[in-house]
């Protein structure tokens, strides 16, 4: 699946990206960037009794030269996934891989994450999915 962002408006300490194989309690994978030229890929594990649940950066905040930096610039996420492995696109550059066996299937999608401060405006587009 893949999708271009566009940071618009707000701090630049927030990101947005991908979800990838959401589970029924909101346990997920997602692919994000920031508008400072990081990316991660991250695990949340969200327990069925619906207490708290916990991030898991199975590749932590990462500079990329590859990322568009700053407000108003365009990144395409892209990413691959097949069975336990996940290939990380940017700007169609393969850039990370990573494997994790937690979730096998779920729902996919995006969002934008406020880590410090709201009032953050991310554009989305031409999102595609398709199978490998």
């Amino acid at each position: 699946m893949q999708i271009d962002i566009t940071a618009r408006q707000g701090s630049t300490d927030n990101a947005a990206g991908l979800i990838i194989r959401e589970q029924e309690n909101s346990s997920l994978y997602t692919f994000q960037i920031s508008p400072v030229g990081e990316y991660a890929f991250r695990r949340f594990d969200k327990p069925d009794d619906g207490g708290d649940g916990e991030w898991t950066n199975l590749i932590d905040w990462t500079y990329s030269s590859v990322v568009n930096a700053d407000l108003d610039a365009t990144n395409r996420l892209r990413v691959v996934a097949v069975g336990p492995l996940f290939e990380l696109y940017l700007n169609g550059q393969l850039i990370d891989r990573v494997t994790d066996t937690t979730y096998t299937d779920g729902a996919m999608g995006f969002g934008v994450s406020t880590f410090d401060e709201g009032d953050t405006v991310m554009e989305f587009d031409n999102f595609q999915f398709s199978l490998p």
